[in-house]
């Protein structure tokens, strides 16, 4: 149910739509009993967004529910309290339980879900964190074919300085204390501690671009 105005706005917009299709979202409750409501889930451009119903006018489609930047997300398969679902993260505790008709429309979506993921991570290469690292006022950088970088910010040097870099492929696991601290291992033993100042977003980022990597490698 695309349908669309001849506005060149809303012809645009459609043609941005990758993916769309009635799904149920869990709402928060007090109670030992889940509520589920219909929800319309869409895959437009460089983002995941969440309608309450079917949108069809022009501004309907401008003003979803909400909406995440696809790097920005990160997922699970669940199978409570439903089978055939989705937890979708975003930043510190903002999450959606989705839960779909069957397994193999859930699978569909996992699928073109990747496929956007790993496509907007090829298109947008490289992204920067700002944060501290032995009291300095760091960039964390991760970046697709290079890796990561870390750069000096303390200065204000319009080039701030290499402190430390790593590729992707050494990268052997990560762990956070669930607020700002990140840690990166990596398979010569070596490791590196960072203070992030959106360590969850960072971490989603990090995610798909090492996911999107692999995937190319491979």
């Amino acid at each position: 149910m695309l349908s669309m105005t001849s506005d060149p706005v809303g012809q645009e917009m459609k043609a941005n739509v990758k993916m769309a299709g009635a799904v149920q979202e869990c709402l928060p409750s007090n109670t030992h009993t889940s509520i589920w409501q219909q929800k319309v889930l869409v895959l437009s451009g460089c983002e995941l967004q969440i309608f309450q119903y079917w949108p069809e006018a022009v501004c309907e489609w401008i003003h979803p529910e909400v909406k995440y930047k696809i790097l920005e997300i990160s997922y699970r398969k669940v199978y409570k309290p439903r089978e055939n679902c989705i937890a979708l993260y975003w930043g510190k505790g903002v999450n959606h339980l989705i839960s779909f008709a069957t397994d193999r429309e859930r699978h569909r979506w996992i699928k073109k879900l990747n496929s956007v993921l790993c496509a907007a991570a090829r298109d947008i290469k490289s992204q920067s964190f700002l944060g501290k690292w032995r009291g300095r006022e760091i960039s964390l950088t991760v970046d697709i074919e290079c890796g990561f970088s870390l750069r000096d910010n303390s200065g204000g040097q319009e080039m701030p300085k290499l402190l430390w870099k790593e590729e992707f492929q050494n990268l052997l696991s990560t762990s956070d204390d669930g607020s700002s601290q990140l840690k990166l291992s990596f398979t010569d033993s070596s490791n590196i501690i960072i203070q992030l100042q959106d360590m969850h977003t960072a971490l989603c980022v990090m995610q798909n671009l090492y996911l999107a990597k692999m995937s190319s490698v491979n």
